[in-house]
């Protein structure tokens, strides 16, 4: 299964959503998605995955079967 969604914005993107976690390492602010935007590319190795603010807003998330 894979979770896919587009930020709203005036240049959106569009992300494979990995992963949540509550609190991270770097910071004392709660709630992040580890987030992968080269998700069509990347097929078994993500080189470009990076964390994300939880509270990004998404203009729609889908969740794709992948099989």
């Amino acid at each position: 299964m894979m979770v896919i969604g587009k930020t709203e914005s005036k240049r959106p993107e569009y992300f494979q959503i990995l992963k949540y976690a509550r609190s991270v390492g770097w910071t004392d602010r709660k709630g992040w998605l580890l987030v992968c935007p080269d998700f069509q590319k990347a097929k078994h190795f993500r080189v470009n995955m990076r964390w994300i603010p939880a509270d990004t807003r998404f203009e729609w998330v889908k969740t794709l079967d992948n099989t």
